[in-house]
């Protein structure tokens, strides 16, 4: 779900405001800002509109998996090799498609083709920037995911009774539903409200 920041943050700067225009731009254009808004926040969600800082929190719960497992075990599987896949093509498309990138500007990098033949998977072919370059996206790639994996650890370093509750209730039901981990959370809500 967006937030209304979030879809401010990103449709605003499209719209040409920023800054000290936001207060005109409000004042202006409250009315259709009232009756449009969720108009347009339906339109955000339909096509998949993100902001750099979300995509970063995206990142950042697809590295968690990897994360606890350190932690837990100090020992990492494969168990998180498909949110690390996810993780991988959600950072280098920031780097890449979307602009998102100080180094390398608002700029996209390589060309996508679609392949109908195999089944309309979506390939990338042409290569438009140099061996330095790509050395940069991968640096670049690299560099978000390693963030993004950090701030992970210490999410849930600061949440670690959190997480060792969790996952001794994984290994003994493999699955937690949403209310049982609500229940969990609050159990250990209320065990450190408690203490304090």
């Amino acid at each position: 779900m967006i937030n209304l920041v979030s879809f401010i943050g990103v449709f605003l700067p499209w719209a040409g405001y920023g800054g000290s225009d936001l207060y005109s731009f409000f004042s202006r254009y409250n009315d259709f800002i009232v009756y449009s808004l969720p108009f347009l926040l339906i339109f955000a969600i339909v096509y998949g509109i993100l902001s750099k800082s979300k995509i970063y929190d995206e990142i950042t719960m697809a590295m968690g998996g990897r994360a606890a497992e350190k932690i837990v075990f100090n020992e990492i599987t494969t168990g998180a090799s498909n949110d690390i896949e996810k993780a991988t093509k959600m950072a280098k498309n920031m780097v890449t498609r979307y602009g998102m990138n100080d180094k390398l500007g608002p700029q996209v990098y390589g060309h996508r083709e679609e392949q109908v033949f195999l089944g309309r998977e979506l390939t990338e072919h042409d290569k438009n920037y140099s061996e330095k370059t790509a050395a940069l996206i991968d640096e670049e790639t690299n560099k978000a995911i390693v963030e993004c994996y950090g701030e992970a650890r210490k999410i849930l370093n600061q949440n670690r009774s959190k997480l060792d509750l969790i996952a001794k209730e994984l290994i003994e039901k493999e699955t937690i539903e949403g209310k049982d981990f609500e229940k969990l959370m609050n159990k250990v809500d209320k065990a450190k409200k408690q203490s304090d």
